[in-house]
């Protein structure tokens, strides 16, 4: 994988983005890195807390026309997680600027949290999604429930674990019965 670009619009979760592009690097791509999400100020944070759509929109929209401004051409590869403030235009300067670039999408939540994004789909070579039911309803999704560090494998630890199972996880709609 030689001398290959790749775009990555991440969400800035925790330290995952980092993982993900220490993965792609050792399989020795170049990677060009933006959050999908603004950095927050104090102004920011009270119109979050309004929910007033419009200027939050207006945030985001400023924070993704920076994102397309400063990012490279001729990327081999866009992978872009979520795609919650990234707009259809948004997507197609991306794709203007890298015309071979292949286009895949990561669907780190169900559909149904994601603003606007079965409006979108369409605009990606591949989308993977953690969700199975989300890719059992839609056969442009494929299966891929989330990924693995390198650093969490103790299989050759010789720790006796006192746990079967162990799940941490945001809290919100049905997760605490389906756990």
């Amino acid at each position: 994988m030689k001398n290959k670009k790749v775009l990555f619009i991440g969400i800035g979760f925790y330290d995952y983005d980092k993982s993900i592009i220490d993965e792609f690097e050792k399989t020795g791509y170049t990677v060009d890195y933006f959050s999908e999400v603004p950095p927050r100020n104090l102004k920011q944070r009270f119109f979050l807390r309004t929910k007033n759509k419009k200027k939050i929109n207006d945030i985001n929209s400023l924070h993704t026309n920076s994102i397309i401004r400063k990012s490279g051409d001729n990327y081999d590869y866009v992978f872009i997680i979520k795609c919650e403030n990234l707009s259809i235009l948004d997507i197609n300067n991306l794709k203007d600027k890298s015309p071979e670039a292949k286009f895949i999408l990561y669907l780190w939540d169900s559909i149904n949290r994601i603003d606007q994004i079965k409006t979108k789909i369409f605009l990606f070579d591949k989308v993977y999604s953690f969700d199975r039911l989300d890719c059992l309803s839609n056969n442009s999704l494929i299966f891929n429930p989330l990924f693995f560090r390198d650093v969490y494998d103790n299989k050759n630890s010789n720790t006796n674990f006192v746990f079967d199972i162990y799940h941490l996880g945001w809290y919100h709609s049905d997760r605490l019965v389906l756990i």
